[in-house]
């Protein structure tokens, strides 16, 4: 059976790194210094609507209709994007190399057995339903696709105290965004999230600011080889991922995928409002209602595809809590834009 871990930003978020934009754009860009009058009436724009600036790739690509040129959006652009790697650089620092045995074991056993994580009536149905799933009694292999630049996936299997589990376990795993310091992709999903009004911006620019246009100028096989993954998986897991717009290739996939093939999804969302361990007469209500979502947004009715989708909200992966040390105090100026 092939297994597929998605995971994105609320994988860093529960080992503890600080890495939701507005917290890059609150305690570091907008306080960095910068003479350029472009960069500030940049500033000055997510000053004014910082609460939308959570998806800053999308308000990226709105801000585009502000530019008079290729060139003033390049900069603007680019500042963003050199900013933002050196932020998670220094957020990647805070990792702890010292992971003790139970966060070890978990991490092995969510690779392997992420149905494990379910409750135990959805866990009950999915044992009954997945007899279905193609493969199901063959050896298991694993990957992962993630959405993240840092290197947290890497740096957990570094330092597992067991070293048998190291990379020789895994099929494959893949930053389909780059990383750091190797081709970080960053921008849209597609041409049309770019609103330029006034045709500023050639065409011949976009791959600059569109990612899977990044991937294929770049030479590398990201998009094809997790396409093949997506296309070859029987079980798909979504971990801290949120499948939004700027993704939406992916999104996409799945739905084809799930559309095709007896797969299965396990979806495992954080809802900040939802508290089961102290409300747990409504645990039920709580995964239908995120079932129902993820549902309507890979376009997937219910009828159909509610024995193939299982859901448990607010349950870390991956043996996750924080295993960061102190935050580092980032050495920044007074905003220029203040």
């Amino acid at each position: 059976m092939n297994i597929l871990h998605i995971v994105g930003n609320g994988l860093d978020l529960a080992l503890g790194l600080k890495t939701k934009y507005q917290d890059f754009l609150t305690s570091y860009y907008l306080l960095q210094p910068n003479e350029s009058q472009n960069i500030k009436k940049l500033k000055i724009s997510i000053c004014q609507e910082l609460d939308n600036w959570a998806d800053a790739e999308l308000e990226l690509g709105k801000y585009a209709q502000y530019c008079q040129s290729t060139e003033e959006y390049l900069e603007c652009f680019n500042d963003f994007r050199k900013n933002l790697q050196s932020y998670l650089d220094t957020q990647s620092l805070r990792l702890s190399s010292t992971l003790d045995e139970d966060f070890g074991k978990k991490f092995v056993q969510d690779l392997w057995h992420p149905e494990l994580n379910l409750e135990p009536m959805a866990k009950m149905e999915f044992e009954r339903n997945s007899m279905g799933i193609r493969n199901y009694n063959a050896n298991t292999i694993t990957s992962i696709i993630t959405f993240n630049y840092t290197n947290s996936i890497e740096h957990i299997f570094g330092y597992l105290p067991d070293p048998k589990t190291d990379f020789r376990y895994l099929n494959k795993l893949i930053h389909v965004h780059g990383t750091l310091h190797n081709q970080m992709t960053f921008g849209v999903n597609d041409p049309s999230q770019l609103i330029i009004e006034n045709k500023a911006i050639g065409e011949d620019s976009y791959f600059e600011f569109v990612k899977p246009m990044f991937n294929d100028e770049c030479l590398n096989t990201n998009n094809l080889d997790c396409e093949v993954l997506i296309s070859t998986a029987d079980l798909i897991v979504l971990y801290g991922v949120s499948l939004g717009d700027t993704d939406r290739k992916w999104r996409d996939l799945i739905t084809a995928k799930m559309q095709k093939d007896a797969c299965v999804l396990l979806y495992f969302p954080y809802d900040p409002t939802i508290d089961p361990e102290n409300r747990p007469q409504y645990v039920n209500r709580w995964c239908k209602k995120h079932q129902k979502a993820i549902m309507e947004k890979l376009n997937l009715d219910e009828e159909t595809f509610s024995n193939r989708v299982y859901v448990n909200v607010n349950k870390q992966l991956f043996g996750t809590h924080s295993i960061c040390e102190e935050d580092i105090q980032l050495s920044v100026k007074e905003s220029p834009i203040s």
